[in-house]
């Protein structure tokens, strides 16, 4: 954190094991699309940066669960965080959370963040729902 940086490496897409990612207080306007490569990673702050985009590559974390982009420059998110399992997604102090809808990479898609974060918290509950559900109905079937 606070470390000036203004650029990330493009080959920070080889820490195939890298689970967190702080780059807080910081230059940066843009991720390289290599974030992609991070499989494993759970959570990646960037709170106080310049980032007025970020990535699609995004979508290829697929175990990001935390994602903080509060306080940057961003006016859209890209449509792939809607297949992340995010648990939390920090976007405060953006030009997201005006009233113009958010406009995602794909044209055709238009959501007001407020939507997408519902999704996500829906799609939460769902799961957990069918969680639920599957584990009454074992208990159901041992009891019988």
């Amino acid at each position: 954190d606070r470390n000036r940086l203004s650029k990330l490496p493009r080959e920070i897409g080889q820490l195939a094991r890298l689970k967190q990612l702080h780059i807080v207080e910081n230059e940066l306007t843009s991720l390289p699309d290599s974030i992609g490569q991070l499989k494993s990673l759970t959570k990646l702050h960037l709170r106080k940066n310049k980032i007025d985009q970020l990535s699609t590559a995004i979508g290829g974390c697929f175990k990001l669960s935390v994602l903080d982009v509060s306080v940057n420059r961003l006016i859209t998110l890209p449509s792939e965080i809607q297949s992340l399992p995010l648990s939390e997604l920090h976007a405060e102090a953006n030009q997201l959370l005006r009233e113009k809808p958010v406009t995602s990479e794909q044209v055709q898609e238009v959501f007001l963040l407020k939507e997408l974060s519902a999704r996500v918290v829906l799609r939460r509950l769902k799961e957990r729902s069918l969680q639920m559900t599957s584990a009454l109905i074992s208990s159901d079937l041992r009891q019988a």
